[in-house]
């Protein structure tokens, strides 16, 4: 089908999304109320969805659709088509024409007759429609009608006063757009066609995206907003652990106090503790807890409980020492 390529189909595809977007940004950036110029625009765009295609247009998009996803050549693609569009003429023709019954009654007595009703029926013989006519013979209707000099004036006695029509709609009539017409043999309208239809469908998607991303800022607008445990700022401390880089030392003395009880009568867990009071002299843990489990399991020299704690008590007996002096 002529001379139309893949590159060309996709440029122009482009081109035609980008400019779809422009003007939706375009109309809600000069409205006044933008979540209705929202809702207007998307309307409007879903009046051309798949849903409102015709039975040949929604055929059309189907195949095209699939062979799209799938990577054919834009030229094999509307070879395809084609053929398929031959298939549903060939099937037109054969389907019978809704037929229409009348019934007639005599005015006046004379030859002249009246339309009583009109139904219209479909191949299958169901009833689409039907038209009911009730007319005024009142001498004051027909002496109208009789009189009317010119066919205007007849016309509108007759519509208007003679005549009154009651119609019954037994079937819905879908109201449908079509991707292109049946019998256009086009090829530069064919191509058209297709690149509009893909660049709706795309652009489909942008607006689905941002009403979904619209929803999702509602709803975190909306949820309960969650109080999150702060971790502890870094604290500038007047105080610093000058142990040197052993912080197996502190923790030691933090676990001993919450065993004595001294610290929250020995409740709460402990190594939350630890890290909430680390940062009052300036510590910086890391991965304290697997190196504390380490140490204390295996019994390295640092461990020695004796020692630290020997060392405190010493320290004390010296300060007391000193002050009495």
């Amino acid at each position: 089908m002529g001379d139309y390529t893949t590159k060309d189909f996709m440029d122009l595809k482009d081109k035609y999304v980008k400019y779809l977007t422009f003007i939706y940004n375009k109309n809600l950036n000069t409205s006044r109320d933008k979540e209705f110029s929202k809702a207007v625009q998307k309307l409007t765009h879903e009046l051309f969805s798949d849903e409102s295609l015709d039975d040949f247009s929604q055929s059309i998009a189907t195949s095209f659709s699939l062979q799209y996803k799938l990577g054919y050549e834009i030229s094999e693609i509307l070879t395809n088509l084609r053929i398929l569009q031959n298939q549903h003429i060939q099937g037109e023709s054969q389907k019978k024409e809704p037929t229409v019954k009348d019934e007639y009654i005599k005015f006046l007595g004379m030859n002249t007759k009246l339309l009583k009703s009109s139904t219209i029926f479909e191949e299958h013989g169901e009833e689409i429609s039907r038209s009911e006519f009730n007319y005024d013979f009142s001498l004051k209707t027909v002496m109208r009608l009789l009189k009317a000099k010119t066919d205007q004036e007849k016309i509108d006695v007759f519509y208007n006063e003679f005549q009154s029509t009651k119609r019954t709609q037994n079937k819905e009539i879908r109201m449908t757009t079509q991707i292109i017409d049946m019998h256009e043999n086009s090829e530069h309208k064919w191509f058209k066609a297709l690149v509009r239809y893909q660049s709706r469908h795309e652009f489909s998607i942008y607006l689905e995206q941002e009403n979904a991303d619209l929803l999702k800022k509602t709803d975190e607008k909306n949820k309960p907003k969650q109080v999150k445990a702060n971790k502890p700022d870094k604290i500038k401390s007047i105080v610093k652990w000058t142990n040197g880089i052993n912080k197996n030392d502190f923790v030691k003395l933090i676990y001993a106090m919450h065993e004595a009880r001294l610290i929250n009568s020995g409740n709460g867990e402990i190594t939350k503790i630890v890290e909430a009071l680390a940062p009052i002299f300036d510590i910086e843990l890391n991965d304290w807890q697997s190196n504390f489990s380490k140490g204390l399991n295996v019994g390295e020299p640092d461990f020695n409980t004796d020692s630290f704690f020997d060392k405190l008590k010493n320290s004390y007996l010296d300060y007391q020492k000193k002050n009495r002096k």
